[in-house]
């Protein structure tokens, strides 16, 4: 089985409440026969750096401290497969990060890799456009490209109903240029 473990809700503003419901959680994900893979997006949200700076909620302190014991089986049984994913390594506790065995980075997208993402968005555009487009676009990751996309869109639209422009179609390239 896969779990799908959505940090806001495990979090609460009462003392111990998070660690409380953490350990619910998983020992509930222990519980399943045979084990289970448990996925937890952003978890850089519950696994910050506790470097010097010392500006680390004690509330998400605890909650890295429980996860930590989980993933070296210190109370678990080991039949959980963690999962992460993160925009942020960098701002990953190094003690969480090396309790994992393999991590996968993906990189920003090339070119070719840019001109397909952003075609998926704006279909209207020729395939000379989404080349042009691509190239401005060097540096961005996939989600940025999907914002450009996205604002271009809606600023277009809302000039269509401001009546800025006559055009009925969708955005040209200026547009998201």
């Amino acid at each position: 089985p896969f779990v799908l473990l959505r940090v806001e809700r495990m979090v609460s503003k009462w003392y111990g409440e998070s660690e409380k419901r953490f350990g619910q959680i998983m020992d509930a994900i222990e519980s399943i026969e045979g084990g289970a893979v448990l996925f937890i997006d952003e978890i850089d949200a519950l696994a910050q750096q506790r470097g010097g700076s010392g500006n680390m909620h004690e509330a998400t302190r605890r909650l890295l401290g429980v996860l930590l014991q989980r993933l070296e089986g210190v109370n678990g049984k080991g039949k959980i497969t963690l999962v992460a994913a993160t925009n942020r390594q960098q701002d990953l506790d190094s003690a969480l990060l090396s309790r994992f065995d393999l991590s996968i980075t993906f990189d920003l997208p090339d070119d070719s890799t840019r001109t397909a993402v952003l075609g998926r968005y704006a279909k209207q555009l020729s395939a000379k456009d989404l080349s042009m487009l691509s190239g401005a676009t060097a540096g961005m990751s996939c989600r940025d490209l999907k914002e450009v996309c996205e604002h271009a869109e809606r600023r277009w639209a809302s000039k269509q109903i401001r009546k800025e422009i006559d055009s009925a179609g969708p955005p040209p390239i200026d547009a998201y240029m």
